[in-house]
């Protein structure tokens, strides 16, 4: 019978009648819960999602992931079984995905759906925004340092862990010689030949290591700078100047402030409006108990862990069962340095409740990229209670700008464990049978490897790139003969601009600007060779992002060999050609632009 689209909308929730009570259901039947019938509820973080957006970019690499086991167990290879959404949000959002029987493993069906908050919440003004952020930038700051000292130790522990259970694989061996004996064998030798290699990279530890010492140094002056900014920026934006309000960039700082960061302080300090946004999880929990699903697992990133933690310790919603919570990129440890300590302390504050005594059942797994400033350190609870959460430390970028974002696109390290705990969603994916998809703990633990050293790979290409263009600007500065150097190459370039037609659109209010600041004599030099410099880290920006995106192809390709479900060797002689190629050009055009500069 089909299925008709108002069985889709959100349910409305009616008050609880007592404390701890269950909302009460809407009219209609249930069907019976399948335990096989998994529900997933994703939940965005903060800014500004569009409905469904969560929902086709969370499931396109899981879809892709799926499509290619299915293809190599001998299956139909399209996992989709049903998708119904709308790009208006009026209704819940499903995907149904078909999981067939494997081995002993009985055949699954998974339901996605999101809930949809990013509307939720009335944006709050810009002064409020800017007034919170100043408050809270040394204690984010603090977070991040305490996060750092702990977090390659963790990676450390993990990959010793997943090497440990690897050898003892290893070593059972197969006791015949059948042909599945001898694809075992070459399966361990295969593993422990890629862990055994891994003692080559152990550059990467101290390139982390380095990397690491220079971000937290750099977060004391980024304090300080940002702390000014904010101070001086809402006054700044209230000035009744049409074209300064005009101006693109500034509407788009604008924007960042109030609906990717303003949203926060709202969620954490306005009770009405964040018991809205745990209705609406809710109600994309009930939507799918509508659906038969006997499992339910939360998948949260962001702002979208602070959401699932206060909604599963809400007693209105105690009698909406979930399994599992998996985070990824948490807000959570985020939210418990900004918020005032004694306001944590207060009774009845969901942020600081016992998720341990009020869902004892319940699997949380946080997953957490080395670089990603979210989370704000190790993830303890403000008021010193017990979490039931396994911690995982995963290898993204190596970038504290883009590892918070980039989760989906860690298909060893996130995505093969997500669709493991979706498979077990009633335990741990190690426990009892397991899951079905990528049982071989070394399996997995060299294809954590490798991706660390990829990655390892993209942080070097990075910094090779910004000594590149630091070489030409400093000996350029110190060493140039007269009439050369930085701040010549700025004059050239700005008279150059001269002959440009149509210039005068940025000349003249630069000009006029500076007119009126009427500087001494030397700033008109400084601003020549900061134009000069400007040219030079450009081009070097084209040049570091010319590597990226032959790292990026390197990286799709072995993300797709990882998908296999048998471990295959890779080849990366050809990368390896390539990627120097790439450097030497590199260092031969650093010595051509630091020669021109010096004369």
């Amino acid at each position: 019978m089909p299925v008709t689209s108002e069985q889709y909308q959100p349910t409305a929730l009616t008050p609880a009648a007592a404390p701890g009570a269950a909302p009460t259901a809407a009219k209609g039947r249930r069907p019976r819960a399948d335990p096989n019938k998994v529900g997933v509820v994703l939940i965005h973080g903060i800014g500004t999602q569009k409905a469904s957006e969560t929902l086709l970019d969370w499931t396109r690499p899981v879809v892709g992931l799926l499509a290619d086991w299915r293809r190599d167990h001998g299956f139909d290879v399209d996992p989709v079984r049903r998708s119904q959404y709308s790009f208006s949000g009026a209704s819940l959002p499903f995907l149904e995905l078909e999981i067939p029987a494997s081995g002993d493993h009985p055949a699954q069906t998974w339901v996605v759906t999101e809930a949809w908050w990013a509307t939720q919440m009335r944006p709050p003004k810009l002064s409020d925004v800017t007034g919170f952020l100043r408050h809270g930038l040394p204690r984010i700051a603090r977070g991040i340092r305490a996060g750092y000292d702990e977090r390659e130790d963790a990676w450390q522990g993990r990959v010793e862990q997943e090497r440990t259970a690897a050898g003892r694989r290893a070593a059972q061996g197969a006791p015949d010689q059948t042909p599945t004996a001898d694809a075992e064998q070459a399966q361990a030798a295969l593993v422990e030949h890629t862990l055994a290699a891994a003692g080559r990279w152990s550059w990467i530890r101290l390139l982390d290591s380095i990397q690491k010492w220079l971000t937290g140094l750099a977060l004391t002056p980024v304090v300080l700078l940002g702390t000014l900014v904010l101070a001086i920026y809402a006054p700044f934006r209230a000035i009744p100047f049409k074209p300064l309000r005009d101006l693109a960039v500034l509407r788009e700082a604008d924007n960042f402030f109030v609906h990717w960061i303003g949203e926060l302080p709202t969620l954490l300090g306005d009770p009405v409006q964040s018991a809205n946004v745990r209705a609406r999880a809710a109600e994309a929990i009930e939507g799918l108990e509508r659906q038969g699903c006997g499992r339910i697992v939360i998948v949260a990133h962001s702002g979208g862990a602070i959401v699932s933690f206060t909604t599963l310790l809400d007693p209105v919603y105690l009698e909406r069962k979930v399994d599992k919570l998996i985070t990824i990129g948490e807000g959570l440890g985020l939210a418990w340095h900004l918020v005032d300590r004694n306001q944590l302390l207060d009774r009845g504050n969901r942020l600081a409740g016992d998720l341990a005594a009020t869902r004892p059942d319940l699997v949380w797994y946080d997953y957490w990229a080395s670089y990603d400033p979210a989370p704000g350190g190790p993830l303890r609870h403000p008021r010193g209670l017990p979490l039931p959460v396994t911690s995982r430390p995963i290898t993204n970028r190596m970038s504290i700008f883009e590892d918070h974002g980039s989760y989906w696109e860690n298909d060893e390290g996130f995505l093969v464990a997500l669709i493991r705990h979706l498979d077990t969603a009633g335990g741990r994916p190690d426990d009892g049978p397991g899951s079905r998809f990528f049982p071989d703990s070394g399996h997995r633990a060299v294809l954590i490897e490798r991706r660390r050293q990829r990655v390892g790979v993209l942080a070097l290409w990075r910094w090779l790139a910004v000594l590149a263009a630091g070489v030409p600007i400093v000996l350029g500065t110190v060493l140039a003969a007269p009439g050369r150097g930085p701040a010549a190459a700025g004059r050239a370039a700005a008279a150059f601009w001269d002959t440009v037609p149509a210039h005068e659109v940025v000349s003249v209010p630069v000009s006029w600007l500076a007119g009126i600041v009427n500087g001494p004599s030397w700033a008109a030099t400084v601003g020549e060779w900061s134009f000069g410099a400007i040219l030079v880290g450009v081009l070097f920006l084209i040049v570091g992002l010319i590597g990226i995106r032959w790292w990026e192809a390197w990286d799709g390709r072995e993300r797709r060999i990882a998908h296999s479900s048998v471990l295959l060797p890779v080849d990366r002689r050809g990368a390896a050609l390539s990627g120097t190629v790439l450097v030497l050009l590199t260092a031969l055009l650093s010595g051509f632009v630091t020669r021109s500069l010096i004369g």
